[in-house]
């Protein structure tokens, strides 16, 4: 019973501590830096009711919108269009870092996006 208390209370804690993956992400940190050319977007709101919208930078602001899951070590991304991206994923820095990650042309990139508050 004590060990189910300590379980909602961290639960309790977390939620209140901003724990989420909703809200609006900005891009923070490429490694390597020379990958952040490949990085899909510098901005992603997520939204409570599962959909997604990002922006990048790339001669001139371009959009992109969808669906998608988290489950607390992936971040799913189903395109409106079509295309799904799958990465890595978790909560840093009492839920105000998201750190994503992937495999792209053979190496490991690494996103570090910041909880804009």
């Amino acid at each position: 019973m004590l060990q189910r208390h300590i379980f909602l209370a961290t639960i309790a804690l977390a939620t209140a501590a901003g724990c989420t993956v909703e809200g609006k992400w900005n891009l923070t940190e490429v490694e390597p830096t020379a990958a952040v050319r490949d990085i899909e977007f510098a901005v992603i709101t997520l939204q409570k009711d599962g959909t997604y919208y990002a922006e990048r930078n790339e001669n001139g602001i371009h959009t992109t919108s969808g669906t998608y899951r988290f489950d607390g070590k992936l971040l799913v991304l189903n395109e409106h269009g079509g295309e799904t991206m799958t990465f890595d994923a978790e909560l840093a820095g009492d839920g105000r870092t998201l750190r994503l990650s992937k495999f792209w042309k053979d190496q490991k990139v690494r996103a570090e996006f910041e909880k804009k508050i």
